[in-house]
């Protein structure tokens, strides 16, 4: 990928081409509007400051998009790049802030949501192909980023298709939820009358193998090697014991702040529990691992569809169907 001369951003027929022109045109509008703005914004040396003007500059040409699609692709890609600045920021600040931890799950929500809406499948292939792009031209260790992101996103979309093939209506909660409480997904079980609170931890071997050839293992070192024939896939346990933990837990395993997670999740959405049509459902937590890739394979689509292999792994190794009280249904 190379960079290209500025141009005008702003041309009086903008609105109405980037809503109308093919595609691939599209994409790569905005991929030279992405680079274009780069240069544009002053970036200095406070790199905070960089991303806040970029972020307003990128939102005034993403309301230029009407088409509801592209507006969401477009805001991905955007977040990409973000991505890579937000990088920058972490060194310069030595910590993620939780706001910036909020707006990665804002802009992983978008991509999901274009993903969700069945785009055609080259549009999909030419979202990823830009969005491989726009990661790997920064070098290995940004590409191993973007991989780790991607598999994230995909791995979620897996796993809300598995659920909604056995009957579980899916929500995704607020981006907000999902950095605090850890909660990525929200399912709910009528037949049953279950409801499950499910934190997704996306194990893809490809990028601890990205990170290491590139430099940058400490970065991913939340990503342990993970054995889905001998390790416990899915932990589930009732809403009695999110209370055992504690709801300002500032240290401890990922398990441990999943089930305060879920005890503040519940607390501060009582209104919606208590409703009626929640009468006589019990909540619970799930913690699952999730496989991306397994013997050099990819286990999940670009769309986001799980293969026969992924749902094997979740049903025969993890047992989930029995978990989630779903075993039995016909």
């Amino acid at each position: 990928m190379e960079k290209f001369n500025a141009i005008k951003l702003t041309e009086p027929d903008e609105k109405e081409s980037l809503d109308i022109m093919p595609f691939e045109d599209f994409i790569a509008e905005i991929e030279e509007k992405i680079f274009e703005l780069d240069e544009k914004t002053d970036r200095g040396e406070n790199h905070s400051d960089f991303l806040d003007n970029f972020v307003k500059e990128r939102k005034k040409i993403i309301d230029t998009i009407t088409d509801k699609k592209r507006k969401n692709l477009a805001a991905g890609l955007f977040g990409a790049h973000e991505i890579l600045i937000k990088d920058a920021v972490e060194r310069e600040n030595g910590a993620r802030s939780e706001a910036l931890k909020i707006m990665d799950a804002e802009w992983q929500q978008e991509i999901i949501h274009f993903i969700g809406g069945n785009p055609p499948r080259e549009e999909l292939e030419a979202f990823w192909a830009e969005y491989d792009a726009l990661f790997d031209y920064y070098g290995k260790p940004e590409a191993a980023r973007g991989e780790k992101l991607k598999s994230g996103i995909l791995g979620t979309l897996a796993v809300e298709k598995f659920l909604k093939s056995r009957g579980f209506d899916v929500h995704y909660p607020t981006a907000e939820a999902d950095v605090r409480d850890m909660v990525d997904l929200l399912a709910y079980d009528e037949k049953n009358k279950n409801n499950f609170l499910i934190q997704i931890k996306v194990r893809n071997k490809k990028v601890k193998e990205m990170a290491q050839n590139g430099g940058a293992l400490d970065i991913y070192e939340d990503i342990p090697y993970f054995d889905f024939e001998k390790e416990e896939i899915a932990k589930v346990f009732g809403e009695e014991h999110f209370k055992t933990a504690n709801a300002e837990i500032k240290e401890g395993n990922d398990y441990d702040k999943f089930k305060a997670g879920c005890f503040r999740y519940v607390k501060e959405n009582q209104k919606y529990f208590n409703q009626a049509g929640q009468k006589g459902y019990r909540t619970n937590g799930m913690y699952l691992h999730a496989p991306y890739s397994a013997k050099g394979k990819r286990l999940i689509d670009i769309d986001g569809e799980p293969s026969e292999d992924f749902a094997s792994i979740l049903i025969i190794a993890g047992k989930v169907e029995q978990k989630l009280g779903i075993a039995n249904n016909k």
